[in-house]
């Protein structure tokens, strides 16, 4: 199978995913955007089994952004894109595990699943596309039967043939209500299938308890005016499919002389993929593929190599032409027997996936290689393969491993290895010296990132460390946690002591520094009472004064003369009853008083 080669981290053992031998031409005409791929096989050896597959973003020389190979347990993914989702934009991929459409944000987490079929053997993880301003997604599903006595017949076989029919349907992007279903059973017939396995008889594929797959439908898309555009690997041909009755519209058939259309030139194509609509204007409809040109099975090749083709389909001559062809990077002989996918980038190159190697090629629009990458081992494939503009900020906290050594002529060195899984626009790293408890920084060095992982040395022991990512402005996108810094047998005691020196100083300084917060939090609180205590001195007779004298001058004139009355009406009224006590008593009081009586 090759050499192993992959990606191997210090900090981040659990992530192996493969590199990329890239070959740039004309790094100028690039557009600029990240790789989106999901390598497909499974290596055999379990102990490799996770770190290959999965969903994996790759920046535009082929250094890994983001693995999401542990998030997804190991699964294969399929179709793994940036789309435009109900105007947001999500990573969006087919979970084969799950049997689901799943999508995520810029921080990797899953927003949403979506059910792609009835139920989870039905589902056919081709296709998960969203389409009509992204209110619309559209799906494949496969269901195992029997075909009629009559339709088997039409193959040479005498009884129910054993078939795989394919189907899609279109599902309401809010709600997941199906809004369409057109089913191959009804509409592609058993003799449009070019396929056979080697060996097989249309006897034997009839009887297989696996079904022959007659049809495999690997692509859909819809364009402006309601109709849908499918791709059958196993009849060579492109469909055409109403939007309002569901019938056939044409067939565009690459090989056989079958199409409605007359190839324009004789050119041919087959066991294609990835079919899309691509615009109209006044006299034609313009569509793109992958001819693969060669499958897995029988037959033989059609061209001699796999290509991108965008064609001109005119409606009402039925001619159609090869507008411009996009030729595998290798050129003569080479071909992408199985998956694949084309797709036109933001200033009008192409990115071609070759599936075969993950191989993947960007075009300039008239169909020059401008650069083209295949992952490392060649023995892995990928579904489809994409480029996107994008930027991703994940929630976790960047990765590190640090380790001190002995690095010759009694002298010690960190080196410290960080990576951030899924951050986009890290451009540099800062690396710090701490302790266990963050008491202090010091910074050690500053470098430019380097790759997934990066490496950063410092001369010296430093048993704490701690990173922080920063963009390309300076501005700092995210710090790591404290990392403990494993030593080595070599280090130099001289390191050691002075490290130790260093931690005692900071613990001095910090032991100082308390104590001298405690005593100026003493004198504050002293300062703080005694100057209350002068202040109230001072304050409450002026406050005293101020409420007495507002007592009074707050009363009205009005009330206070009438006030005034009253009580001299009072003090008359008071007199009267006095006296009138002494005249009603006096006589008793005069007997009981005679020297009073006397003197009065």
């Amino acid at each position: 199978m090759g050499q192993r080669t992959r990606l191997t981290m210090r900090q981040r053992a659990d992530i192996r995913a493969p590199k990329w031998n890239v070959t740039v031409h004309d790094e100028h005409s690039l557009s600029p955007g990240h790789w989106f791929v999901a390598p497909y096989e499974k290596y055999v050896d379990e102990h490799d089994r996770y770190g290959w597959v999965g969903p994996h973003i790759y920046d535009g020389h082929g250094d890994l952004v983001w693995s999401g190979n542990n998030q997804f347990d190991g699964a294969n993914i399929m179709d793994f894109r940036l789309q435009n989702v109900t105007s947001v934009e999500r990573l969006t991929l087919v979970d084969g595990s799950l049997k689901k459409g799943i999508l995520l944000n810029n921080q990797y987490e899953v927003v949403e699943s979506i059910q792609l079929g009835d139920d989870p053997v039905s589902v056919n993880e081709h296709e998960f596309q969203w389409v009509d301003n992204n209110t619309r997604i559209l799906v494949i599903n496969s269901a195992w039967t029997q075909a009629p006595v009559e339709a088997s017949k039409t193959v040479g076989f005498d009884g129910e043939c054993n078939t795989i029919f394919d189907s899609f349907k279109e599902l309401n992007a809010t709600t997941g209500e199906e809004t369409f279903r057109w089913d191959s059973y009804n509409h592609i017939h058993l003799n449009e299938s070019t396929h056979m396995e080697f060996g097989d008889t249309i006897e034997s594929a009839c009887l297989s308890d696996a079904y022959w797959d007659y049809v495999h439908l690997n692509a859909v898309d819809k364009d402006d005016r309601g109709d849908f555009y499918l791709s059958a690997r196993h009849t060579n041909t492109i469909y055409k499919i109403s939007g309002k009755d569901r019938t056939v519209l044409w067939r565009f058939e690459g090989l056989r002389g079958r199409s409605d259309f007359t190839h324009h030139g004789h050119f041919t194509f087959s066991r294609q993929h990835h079919v899309r609509w691509r615009g109209r204007n006044e006299t034609h409809n313009f569509i793109s593929l992958l001819d693969n040109a060669l499958g897995e099975d029988a037959q033989p090749p059609s061209h001699e190599n796999s290509r991108g083709l965008y064609l001109a389909l005119d409606e009402h001559t039925m001619v159609a032409t090869v507008e411009q062809t996009y030729n595998h990077p290798r050129g003569f002989g080479q071909y992408a027997k199985k998956r694949g996918s084309f797709q036109r980038v933001d200033n009008g190159n192409v990115f071609m996936g070759w599936s075969t190697g993950a191989r993947h090629s960007e075009h300039a629009p008239d169909g020059t290689v401008l650069m083209e990458a295949v992952l490392q081992p060649e023995w892995l494939g990928s579904y489809r393969n994409y480029k996107f503009p994008f930027i991703g900020r994940p929630t976790t906290l960047p990765d590190v491993y640090s380790a001190a050594y002995g690095a010759g002529n009694d002298t010690t060195v960190t080196v410290v290895y960080v990576s951030w899984n899924g951050a986009t626009e890290v451009q540099s790293w800062r690396l710090y010296k701490t302790t266990r408890a963050n008491d202090t920084t010091e910074l050690l060095y500053t470098a430019d990132r380097t790759g997934f992982e990066t490496g950063l040395r410092s001369p010296g022991y430093a048993s704490y460390v701690y990173v922080e990512a920063l963009d390309k402005s300076g501005a700092v996108l995210g710090r790591s946690g404290i990392q403990k810094t494993i030593t080595h047998p070599n280090i130099t005691a001289s390191a050691v002591q002075e490290e130790r020196e260093w931690l005692q100083g900071v613990s001095d300084d910090r032991h100082r520094h308390a104590q001298k917060l405690r005593l100026r939090a003493w004198v504050l609180f002293l300062g703080g009472v005694l100057a209350g205590a002068a202040l109230a001195a001072v304050l409450v007779p002026l406050v005293m004064k101020r409420f007495v004298r507002g007592r009074y001058e707050s009363v009205p004139e009005e009330d206070v003369e009438r006030d005034a009355e009253e009580d001299e009406d009072n003090v008359g009224e008071n007199k009267m009853k006095h006296d009138a006590f002494e005249l009603d008593h006096y006589e008793e009081y005069a007997a009981a008083n005679p020297f009073d009586q006397a003197y009065r």
